[in-house]
């Protein structure tokens, strides 16, 4: 397990709070950090108080140190749970070891990006991962959630975390050889109903063998897919594809793809989260 994971459950536990009711409340946890000098406030990027200005507009979250304690302030213009993410970055910030002393957290953080090359940057959002969703507890909730992206959508909803972040946890946590691919649809001029994907990144664990690069174009969204599911007016896609047809050229390769579409226009695909396991064999140990 990650250290930046058991950091986060280790103050979990210390606050009283590994195995309280979810979603985790994290108010709960800014009180108990107060005795170590931390302190919560929201702000409008349009109206940042002025030790923040001008590092706020445009960020998810700023800390800001002075006389030995740290006030963290959080983008309230970002959905609830971005927000939420983001206070477990930076609450990271705040905790891990060599981090108090960073240059650019006086700059802000854009939390939750997947291909960061900076180290700490990627420590604060394992740690927001594990805080928010503690991994000991999100394990065991993924024995007795909906095979696949359903599973994901309500382990999301239980305990209050975006769908990305909350699959990106699953791959990392999964049992089985899995991986998450974001793709986003490719803008090719006014009129087109549908064109082609981009993928903006992939996660796989270790177990999962097929890389598949960022920035590769799938011309066509995968079209071996057998069944589309609808759920709460969007769509579903399951069944098998050819990984020819993503691209990583393992000819004749078939993985099992779950996975959610983000809604773009009336009848077209927006952003997809697409979830693939290896089809033979596909073993779902973890849902036994």
């Amino acid at each position: 397990m990650y250290e930046e994971f058991m950091a986060a459950e280790d103050l979990l536990d210390r606050a009283g709070l590994l195995d309280t009711n979810l979603p985790i409340p994290l108010d709960s946890v800014i009180e108990y950090l107060a005795k170590d000098g931390l302190e919560l406030h929201y702000y409008d990027p349009k109206l940042a108080p002025e030790s923040v200005k001008n590092a706020a507009y445009g960020v998810d979250e700023v800390l800001h140190w002075k006389d030995g304690t740290a006030a963290l302030f959080i983008n309230q213009s970002r959905p609830r749970t971005r927000q939420r993410f983001s206070l477990c970055h930076g609450i990271g910030h705040f905790l891990l070891p060599y981090h108090r002393e960073l240059n650019y957290l006086a700059r802000g953080c854009n939390t939750m990006r997947p291909l960061t090359t900076k180290p700490y940057e990627r420590q604060a959002d394992r740690f927001a991962a594990a805080l928010n969703m503690p991994p000991t507890r999100f394990r065991q909730d993924m024995k007795t959630a909906t095979p696949g992206m359903t599973g994901i959508l309500e382990l999301a909803s239980s305990y209050s975390a975006s769908i990305e972040s909350a699959a990106i946890h699953y791959v990392g946590l999964a049992e089985v050889p899995c991986s998450l691919l974001r793709l986003d649809l490719v803008k090719i001029g006014p009129g087109s109903r549908d064109g082609p994907y981009k993928v903006r990144y992939q996660i796989r664990n270790d177990q999962f063998p097929f890389l598949i690069p960022s920035g590769l174009r799938i011309e066509k969204f995968p079209d071996e897919i057998v069944d589309w599911k609808p759920w709460q007016g969007q769509y579903m896609p399951e069944g098998l594809v050819y990984l020819e047809s993503i691209g990583p050229g393992q000819v004749g390769r078939e993985v099992a793809l779950r996975s959610y579409t983000y809604p773009h226009r009336a009848g077209v695909l927006g952003g997809v989260l697409a979830l693939l396991f290896l089809a033979k064999p596909l073993k779902w140990a973890f849902f036994q």
